[in-house]
This record gives structure tokens, sequence and C-alpha cells, in this order.
């Protein structure tokens, strides 16, 4: 995996590193002081000995959410930063990363979790990561997950917001772990209401995504509220779970949804 993982410098003190399509964007955000690793991936190949060779700040690391594309790889680090609610997801991280990892890995990587646990720190609204001229600022967004998180480089007017914002696939809330579209739809509004967003840093997404695709999720989520969605069913293409959603569109926004979970 180490040797299919790409590194770009997509702004100042902002370089993306991605791997297959299927693992999240992985953010390293440099200050003059310290740097901040966004989510940790699959958990396949030497995910800190690429962030180390990247960087020689001294840097923590930070869940946007649970899931195992983005926290498959907390076990190479010494203490992760997430929200409380995301713990149970990143328990469980391992199972994706299996789908991914050769036999002889993934006994690697369980033996390395047991002998040396990685340290979590709880982290919750207002908590701000301050890299030396450069401070992000977290914000909660539960929504695709209850222990969803947002970073705000307000300085910069960056944001980053994991998967509760994609172009690249739609918007997931049809995962076991979703709560409401009215609860998702709260989150939009928090984020919308910033003032400063220039773009934005997604989970998925391989570039800097403009601040009016934030704006078009939060409307597609408000007109399924209202009953007012451009939508039909469709396939969720989720391995387990009910095979049929709600897709709603607006704008260059997608989100999936069930018709039972909206408020």
């Amino acid at each position: 995996m180490a040797d299919k993982r790409s590194a770009t410098v997509l702004a100042p003190g902002v370089t993306l590193i991605k791997g297959i399509d299927f693992e999240c964007c992985i953010w390293l955000v440099e200050g003059s002081e310290s740097a901040l690793l966004i989510d940790t991936g699959l958990g396949t190949g030497d995910l800190r000995g690429e962030v180390e060779a990247l960087t020689k700040l001294p840097y923590r690391v930070v869940n946007t959410h649970g899931h195992g594309d983005h926290s498959g790889g907390n076990y190479q680090f010494d203490k992760v930063f997430m929200h409380r609610e995301a713990l149970p997801c990143a328990e469980i991280a391992i199972e994706m990363t299996g789908m991914f990892a050769s036999p002889d890995e993934l006994d690697a990587i369980r033996r390395r979790m047991a002998e040396r646990p990685t340290e979590v720190e709880f982290i919750s609204e207002g908590y701000v990561f301050d890299l030396g001229g450069r401070r992000l600022e977290v914000f909660e967004t539960p929504g695709h997950t209850p222990g969803d998180i947002a970073l705000f480089d307000r300085g910069n007017g960056l944001l980053f917001s994991g998967d509760c914002m994609l172009k690249a696939m739609d918007v997931l809330l049809v995962v076991p772990q979703t709560v409401s579209v009215a609860c998702y739809a709260e989150s939009m509004h928090k984020l919308t209401a910033l003032e400063g967003v220039r773009g934005f840093c997604s989970g998925h997404d391989r570039c800097v995504m403009p601040r009016s695709f934030l704006q078009d999720c939060a409307d597609c989520a408000d007109e399924i509220l209202a009953g007012t969605a451009d939508c039909r069913e469709v396939e969720s293409g989720l391995p387990d779970g009910e095979k049929y959603c709600m897709r709603a569109v607006h704008g260059d926004a997608a989100i999936l949804y069930r018709s039972y979970k909206i408020r």
C-alpha cells in the first residue's frame, strides 16, 4: 500500500496523502511549530513513515470519525484524538483493514495493536489544535456518524470535513451508525454559518472543494425535510444493511438516506 500512496501539496502547508480510491483522503496540515495529521486511512503500509518523511515537525493525529477507512491506521501512532462517539467504529476498524491487507500484514497489525495500544484522547466542540500561526477549531457535525467532526482553519479559510460533505461519492446517511437527516441538516447549517470559509477538504475528494458545495449539501438536506427533494429510490451499494434507499439531489450534492430516518 505504501508504494501506491501519493503526496500532493494542495495549499500552503496542506498536503494530501492518498492511496487507493476506497481509502480516505489523509490530510497533513503544517503550522510553524507543529503539524496535524487528519485521518489515518485503512491501516495498510507505513503511513507513519510516510508522514515523517514529509514533515520534520512534531505532529498530532486526529480522526474526523471512526470508520475503518479513516481510522484503520491509528495503531501506527502513539496517540490519536477523536470524538467520544467515534470510538465504537474505530475499535473495529481492523475489520475493514482486513479487506485490503494480506494475511501476514493483518497478523502483524494485530500484534502491534496488542503490544503497543494507541492512546485515545477525546475532543469535543471548541477544542483547538494550535500548530503555531495556524489554529484548527473542532466542530461537532453528527450525521454520517454520531462522532463526526470538522476542523476549521479559520486563518486560511479551509474546512476539513471528513465524510459529511462529498462529491467523489454521495453523502452516506445510510450506514448503520447514521443519525437522522434532521440532525445532519443541523450540522450543515452550523458549517454554512461559519464566516470566512474559502473551501473545504473532504474525506474523499482529491482537491479543495468550493464553499458553494457546502451550501448544496445543506439545501439538499432541507429539501428532504420539507418533502420537496428531487429524489428517487436506488440501490444503496453497501455490502451490509438494506439494499434500497432514497437518493436526493440538489445542485452538485447528492444524499443517500432512509425514508424512515428523516427526523
